[in-house]
C-alpha cells in the first residue's frame, strides 16, 4: 500500500472513528452524570439513544446529498455541525440541554460515518474494498481502545465536561484533515437530489437481496454493540462491582480483540472471499455467545464466563462489519451514498432503541445487556441464511 493512499486511509479512519469515541469516551461518565443532574440511569441513557436519533437522521441527509452533489463539501459542513455541538454538549446545564445537544452533535457526526464509506466505494475496486475497510477499522478501533480509559482518567480529575470539549477538538481534527486529504469523489450524478428520487431509490435499495441479507443481519449485530455500550458501565460497575479504571481497561481489552480479528480478517477475505468470511463468523458468534443467554435467563452468572462471551462477540465484529459493509455496497457504484446511508440508518435506528431500552431493561434485570447481545447474534446468523438463501 503506498504511502499517499496509507495516509488517506488514516484520515477516512478518524472520520469513520468519530461515532464510537463520540460514545465511548464519555461513557465512564455515566454514574456520574447521574449524580450531577440528580437523575437516573434510563435518563443518562437517553444521551446516548438521542446521539443515535441524530445520526439516523443525518444518514438520510448526507447520503443522497452526496450522491447527487459530491462528498466533500457535505462532509466539511458535517463536520463544522459536530464541532459546534461538542461545545454545546459541554455547556449543558441540565440532563434535557445535554440530550438536545447531542442529537445537533450527532447530526455533524454522522457525515464522516456516512462519506467515509462512500468515498471507499469511489476509490477503490469491490475486490479491495473488504481489506480497506479492514485498514479503517484498524484506525477506528484505536477510538474504543483509549476512550474509556481516557475518559476515566479525565473523569476523575476534571469531572465530564472536558469530554466533550475533547471531541471538538477531535472534530476540528478530522476537519483539517479532510480539507488536506479527502478529494472530491462522485462530483456528479444524472439526476438531481429529490426527495421522491430519494425514496425510489431507498425502496430499490431494500428489494435488492444482496443489500438487504447484509444490511439486515448486520442491524442485529449492532443492536448487540449498542446493547453492550450502553449496558456494559452498569454491568461491570454495578452488578459486578468493577471500579471505573478496571471498567476502561476490560472495555479496552474487549476492543483490542476487535482490531485484531479486523487485521486477521484483512488476509482471510483476500483468500476466501468476504461472503464465506461472513457467514462463517456469524454461525461461530452465534455459538460462542449462547452463554450469555443462559446468564440472561438465570439472572446471574460468573463474571469471567460473561466476559468471555462477550470477548468473543467484540472480536467477531473485526471480521463481520467489513464483511457486511463490502457486501452490502458491492453492487451499488453509483447510489453508494443512499446504500451507505440506509445501512447506517438501519443501524442507528436498532441502535437508538437499543440504547433507551437497555435503560429500562436494568430496571428489570441488571443482566439486560447479555441477553441483547445472545439474542442479537442468533436474530443475526438466521437472519443472514434466510435472506441470503432466497436470493440464489
Amino acid at each position: 500500500m503506498e504511502k499517499e493512499q496509507r495516509v488517506l486511509i488514516l484520515v477516512l479512519g478518524c472520520l469513520a472513528a468519530m461515532g464510537p469515541m463520540s460514545i465511548d469516551l464519555y461513557l465512564p461518565a455515566f454514574p456520574l452524570l447521574e449524580a450531577d443532574f440528580s437523575t437516573n440511569a434510563a435518563a443518562v441513557s437517553n444521551t446516548m439513544a438521542s446521539y443515535f436519533v441524530g445520526i439516523a437522521l443525518g444518514q438520510m441527509i448526507y447520503g443522497p446529498v452526496s450522491d447527487s452533489y459530491g462528498r466533500r463539501g457535505p462532509l466539511l459542513f458535517g463536520l463544522i455541525l459536530y464541532l459546534v455541538g461538542s461545545v454545546l454538549c459541554a455547556a449543558a446545564t441540565t440532563i434535557d440541554f445535554l440530550v438536545a445537544a447531542r442529537v445537533l452533535q450527532a447530526l455533524g457526526g454522522c457525515a464522516g460515518m456516512v462519506i467515509c464509506r462512500a468515498v471507499v466505494r469511489d476509490l477503490f475496486p469491490p475486490a479491495q474494498m473488504a481489506r480497506v475497510f479492514s485498514a479503517l477499522l484498524l484506525v477506528m478501533g484505536i477510538a474504543p481502545v483509549l476512550a474509556p480509559s481516557v475518559g476515566a482518567v479525565i473523569v476523575d480529575w476534571q469531572g465530564w465536561r472536558p469530554l466533550f470539549l475533547m471531541m471538538g477538538g477531535y472534530g476540528l481534527l478530522c476537519l483539517l484533515g479532510t480539507l488536506w486529504k479527502i478529494p472530491a469523489t462522485h462530483p456528479t450524478v444524472g439526476a438531481p437530489l429529490s426527495l421522491s428520487g430519494s425514496f425510489r431509490t431507498f425502496g430499490e435499495l431494500l428489494r435488492h437481496r444482496g443489500f438487504l441479507a447484509y444490511s439486515v443481519s448486520s442491524t442485529f449485530i449492532r443492536v448487540g454493540l449498542f446493547g453492550y455500550i450502553t449496558g456494559s458501565p452498569f454491568l461491570y460497575q454495578s452488578f459486578y462491582d468493577m471500579s471505573a479504571k478496571t471498567f476502561g481497561v476490560v472495555f479496552g481489552l474487549n476492543a483490542a480483540g476487535f482490531i485484531l480479528a479486523s487485521q486477521v480478517n484483512s488476509r482471510l477475505v483476500e483468500r476466501y472471499g468476504h461472503l464465506r468470511v461472513y457467514r462463517g463468523s456469524t454461525g461461530f458468534t452465534l455459538l460462542a455467545t449462547l452463554p450469555l443467554i443462559v446468564v440472561g435467563g438465570l439472572g446471574t452468572g460468573p463474571l469471567w464466563l460473561t466476559e468471555a462471551s462477550i470477548f468473543v462477540f467484540i472480536s467477531s465484529l473485526g471480521f463481520s462489519f467489513p464483511c457486511a459493509t463490502t457486501g452490502s455496497l458491492e453492487d451499488q457504484p453509483d447510489r453508494a451514498g443512499s446504500a451507505s446511508a440506509l445501512m447506517g440508518l438501519m443501524g442507528s435506528v436498532a441502535a437508538a432503541i437499543t440504547a433507551s431500552g437497555v435503560g429500562h431493561l436494568q430496571t428489570l434485570t441488571p443482566v439486560a445487556m447479555p441477553i441483547l447481545v445472545g439474542w442479537s447474534c442468533v436474530l443475526a446468523w438466521l437472519s443472514f441464511v434466510l435472506i441470503h438463501r432466497s436470493e440464489q
